[in-house]
């Protein structure tokens, strides 16, 4: 997009809220930029694939966006806080506006603790009692049709048999 603009210091894309996405390739070319506002935008998250080619950036703006937290933020939010003079004090004052448990929360004051649930991982005891709770499931699906098929064979022949006695 700046592939042309490879001496641009300084880039304002603020109040803007139309801009609620970048682009991973946007800011390719543009390693001299030494300045980039993106605050008070529409953005909900930002791919450390835009950021990556900044290697020139010494400020970054990104206060006043609707940050969605999620386990996605988790590596936008490290590469941040490891170059944390790069952040205005707007930036520090960003704030996350989902999911609700962490709405208005600042982003710098989510920590690895606020990821936990994305690093979940199961356990083979997890998938031992999986496979038997499937297992029960599925022999306890199997018996209780076969009880409703002879019910209703029974029930079947019953009516059968009154019929047959009426006439």
């Amino acid at each position: 997009m700046f592939l042309e603009a490879s001496e641009l210091l300084r880039l304002d894309l603020s109040h803007n809220p139309w801009l609620c996405t970048v682009h991973p390739r946007a800011f390719r070319g543009l390693a001299q930029l030494r300045e980039l506002d993106l605050s008070y935008g529409g953005l909900s998250a930002l791919s450390l694939d835009a950021l990556e080619g900044l290697t020139g950036l010494v400020t970054l703006r990104i206060g006043g966006n609707p940050w969605v937290c999620g386990c996605a933020m988790e590596p936008f939010l490290k590469w941040l806080k490891s170059r944390i003079q790069l952040c205005t004090s707007d930036s520090q004052l960003a704030k996350c506006q989902a999911p609700p448990e962490v709405k208005e929360v600042p982003l710098f004051s989510l920590t690895e603790e606020s990821f936990k649930a994305c690093h979940l991982t199961l356990t083979l005891d997890d998938y031992l009692f999986i496979a038997f709770v499937g297992f029960v499931v599925s022999i306890a699906s199997v018996a209780t049709n076969f009880l409703l098929g002879i019910t209703a064979n029974c029930c079947h022949r019953w009516s059968k048999a009154s019929e047959d006695e009426e006439v």
